[in-house]
């Protein structure tokens, strides 16, 4: 997982850091400004392999019964 996120994606474009360390940088002030802190894993076209996990606002998120 580590060594997944040191890596740059295999897409060409725009590539945002994706460091295990600014991936705890920006959950621990989502903790701080909101409270608590989520992430969504993004997966490859066959399901079997993490590319990636990106933050999400916790506020953003909302459940329907």
């Amino acid at each position: 997982m580590k060594s997944m996120l040191n890596s740059p994606l295999p897409s060409p474009g725009y590539q945002h850091g994706r460091s295990l360390d600014k991936l705890d940088t920006i959950q621990r002030m989502m903790v701080m400004v909101r409270g608590a802190c989520a992430g969504e894993v993004v997966l490859n076209e066959a399901c079997n392999d993490v590319i990636d996990i990106v933050p999400v606002d916790p506020s953003l998120i909302w459940f329907s019964a």
